[in-house]
C-alpha cells in the first residue's frame, strides 16, 4: 500500500506528479501534432464530411513546425568557454562529458522537444561505462517526465517523476525522484502507447524498491523555452495554432471551391430527364467528344460563372503574414518568397529571430551548465561547487565570410587577441586549439629557416679546380 497521505512522503509526491502529468498530457501531445504537422482537421460542412476527409486532411500546412525549426536551426552548442577562476582544462573536460554522451547531436532533440512543448529535460545518471568514465547524460521527453520546481529557486527541482511503458517486462513504470532518493513504482501495462498515462488510479500501482541517489538532489535539469516570471513555459508556436487553424480552413475552402466551383458549372430548363416509362434518367455527363441534345424545342442551356480564388489565396498570405509578425519569425521563412532582398532589409527582416535565438540560448545555456555540475556531483570533482564555464553558442545570426572577415581585421587592429578574433569568425574551440597548434608549427618552422644564412651572389668566387694538373701546381685557394 503506498502512502499518499503524508504530505513530502515518496507517495504523496508520487500521486502528485502523476496526477499532473496526466492533466497537461492532453495539451502537450496536441502541441507535439500541430509541430508535426498532424493540426486538428479543418472543419467542414456536415452533408460532405465523407466526401471531403481527403481534402480535409490535405488542407493542414504545418507552419507551426516551420516556425519551431526556424528557431532550431539557430540554436548551437560549440563548447565551454572558462571564466574568471576556470581554465582550459576545465573547458575541455566539460566538452569531453558532452561529447561522451553524444550530447554534441542529442541536445538538438531536447531544444526540439522543448519548442514544441513547452519544456524538456536532461537526466544525469552515474557512471555505467556507456559514456566511459563519465556520468551519463540523456534527453527527457515532458510527455514522460515532469518536474515540480522550487517556487523560490524556479530552475532547480524539488522532485522528478518518469512514469513511462516499458514494453519488454510488460509493465508500466515509474521512477520518482526526490531528496537523495530514488523509488521505482511498477503497474500493470494496460496500452502499448508509450505515452498513455490517462486514467491514473493509484491502486494499480506498487512501490518495487529505493536506492541512494549519490547526486544527493534530483539529477534533473529543465530545458524551458519562453519561461514565465511564475516559471510556467510557453511552445514556441503556441500563441499561433488558431491562426493556423484559421489557415487550414482556408485552404480547405480553396479546394472544395477549386473541385466544385472553380469551373463552370451548367444547367438546363425545359428538358425532362425521364424516360418514356417514366423512370428517371442520368442527367447529361460532359465531355470533349459528347454532344447534349433534347428533342423539347424549348429546352435551354447556360452556365454558371466559375468561382474566384483569389480572395481566399489573399486571405491564406494575410494570415501567414500576422503568424509570422506574432512569432517574430521573418516573413520569407513562411512565405518562401523575399519581399526586399536588399542586404540590409533582410538583416533587419532577421532581427527578431536573432533575438529569440539568444534568449533561447541564455535560458537552456543555464540549464546545460547545471547538467555538468550535477555530472561532477557524481564524480566528486570540486568543481561541482564552483563549476565557472558558460556554454558557447553558434553565432545565431547568418553573416557572409567576407563581412567577417573584415570585422575581425578591424577588431585586430584594435587590439583584440588571436583567439577571441577566431571566435568572431565562429570557430569552434576544437577548431581554435587545432589552429593554434598549426599556428605554432608554422612559426617554428619560419624561424629555423630565418636562422640559416642565405648564399651571397656577390662574394668572390674561388677558383675551380684544374684536375689535370698535380696537387703543388693547383692554385692555394683550391688544396
Amino acid at each position: 500500500m503506498i502512502d499518499s497521505q503524508t504530505p513530502g512522503s515518496p507517495g504523496w509526491w508520487f500521486k502528485r506528479l502523476a496526477e499532473k502529468q496526466v492533466m497537461r498530457l492532453a495539451d502537450l501531445h496536441r502541441l507535439h501534432r500541430y509541430a508535426v504537422g498532424d493540426a486538428d482537421l479543418p472543419e467542414g460542412d456536415n452533408r460532405v464530411r465523407e466526401t471531403f476527409q481527403t481534402f480535409q486532411r490535405k488542407a493542414r500546412s504545418n507552419y507551426v513546425g516551420l516556425i519551431c525549426e526556424s528557431l532550431l536551426e539557430r540554436l548551437r552548442v560549440t563548447g565551454f568557454r572558462a571564466g574568471s577562476d576556470a581554465t582550459a582544462a576545465d573547458d575541455k573536460d566539460a566538452w569531453a562529458m558532452w561529447q561522451a554522451n553524444s550530447m554534441d547531436a542529442d541536445i538538438a532533440l531536447g531544444f526540439r522537444a522543448a519548442l514544441y512543448m513547452r519544456e524538456a529535460y536532461l537526466m544525469i545518471g552515474p557512471p555505467d561505462g556507456s559514456a566511459g568514465k563519465y556520468p551519463v547524460i540523456t534527453v527527457e521527453d515532458p510527455r514522460e517526465m515532469i518536474a515540480e520546481m522550487d517556487p523560490i529557486r524556479k530552475r532547480r527541482p524539488l522532485a522528478v517523476l518518469k512514469m513511462w511503458n516499458d514494453t519488454v517486462v510488460n509493465q508500466r513504470r515509474a521512477l520518482l525522484m526526490v531528496g537523495g532518493d530514488f523509488h521505482s513504482y511498477t503497474a500493470p501495462l494496460r496500452d502499448d502507447s508509450m505515452h498513455a498515462y490517462e486514467g491514473f488510479s493509484l491502486d494499480s500501482w506498487q512501490h518495487a524498491g529505493a536506492a541512494k541517489n549519490p547526486a544527493g538532489r534530483p539529477p534533473v535539469v529543465r530545458l524551458p523555452n519562453r519561461m514565465n516570471i511564475d516559471g510556467t513555459c510557453l511552445a514556441e508556436a503556441e500563441d499561433t495554432i488558431d491562426i493556423q487553424d484559421r489557415i487550414n480552413n482556408q485552404i480547405l475552402d480553396r479546394l472544395v471551391i477549386s473541385k466544385m466551383q472553380a469551373y463552370r458549372q451548367r444547367w438546363v430548363t425545359g428538358a425532362s430527364f425521364e424516360d418514356e416509362d417514366g423512370n428517371p434518367m442520368e442527367p447529361f455527363k460532359p465531355g470533349a467528344d459528347l454532344v447534349w441534345a433534347v428533342e423539347d424545342e424549348t429546352a435551354r442551356f447556360g452556365d454558371f460563372s466559375q468561382a474566384d480564388l483569389t480572395p481566399i489565396l489573399s486571405a491564406v498570405r494575410d494570415d501567414v503574414r500576422d503568424m509570422a509578425a506574432i512569432s517574430r519569425t521573418p516573413a520569407h521563412y513562411l512565405l518562401g518568397e523575399f519581399i526586399n532582398a536588399a542586404g540590409d532589409a533582410f538583416d533587419a527582416s532577421e532581427t527578431g529571430l536573432v533575438a529569440k535565438a539568444k534568449e533561447r540560448m541564455a535560458h537552456f545555456g543555464e540549464a546545460i551548465e547545471e547538467a555538468i555540475r550535477i555530472g561532477y556531483l557524481y564524480l566528486k570533482d570540486p568543481r561541482a561547487a564552483a563549476f565557472d564555464s558558460e556554454v558557447q553558442w553558434g553565432d545565431p545570426q547568418r553573416r557572409a565570410l567576407a563581412e567577417m572577415a573584415d570585422a575581425a581585421t578591424k577588431l585586430s587592429a584594435a587590439g583584440v587577441p588571436w583567439r577571441t578574433l577566431m571566435g568572431v569568425l565562429n570557430f569552434t574551440p576544437q577548431e581554435i586549439d587545432r589552429m593554434a597548434a598549426e599556428r605554432a608549427s608554422d612559426a617554428l618552422l619560419a624561424s629555423a629557416l630565418a636562422t640559416t644564412p642565405a648564399p651571397n651572389p656577390n662574394a668572390p668566387q674561388a677558383p675551380a679546380k684544374d684536375d689535370s694538373k698535380p696537387p703543388e701546381e693547383q692554385p692555394a685557394e683550391t688544396q
